[in-house]
């Protein structure tokens, strides 16, 4: 069986979007060989507004996946082939301890936030 995790990932971060943890984003990329998709889970409080990109490769708390590791997640949590989007969701929140549910104009994120919706919708179609 395909690994769900990262079908998974991007389900958690939808639900917590919709549980009001409107800072988080995907940066989706892929690795230098080409070999391997890979993702970093941030928060955009923690941007640094001088990079394009916001440089969430230095953020204190990310969550990162790549498609190398199998279901490996944040470098060191082994996930089930099952794996729920809850407990993708769950991992998040424990790796991102000082993420808070928060509103739209604290964040700056809801059109972000909006496309990412439609997009997870695409995706699970």
């Amino acid at each position: 069986m395909d690994s769900q995790l990262p079908l998974r990932i991007m389900e958690a971060v939808g639900l917590l979007h919709r549980l009001g943890y409107l800072g988080l984003r995907i940066l989706p990329g892929i690795n230098a060989s080409g070999t391997a998709w890979r993702i970093v889970i941030h928060n955009v409080t923690e941007w640094n507004p001088e990079d394009k990109f916001g440089d969430p490769f230095n953020s204190e708390e990310s969550c990162v996946y790549s498609t190398a590791g199998a279901n490996i997640f944040n470098n060191d949590v082994q996930m089930p082939e099952d794996v729920s989007r809850v407990s993708v969701a769950e991992a998040i929140l424990e790796a991102m301890p000082s993420l808070q549910r928060s509103t739209p104009s604290e964040t700056g994120n809801l059109d972000y936030v909006r496309w990412y919706a439609q997009l997870l919708s695409q995706v699970t179609r």
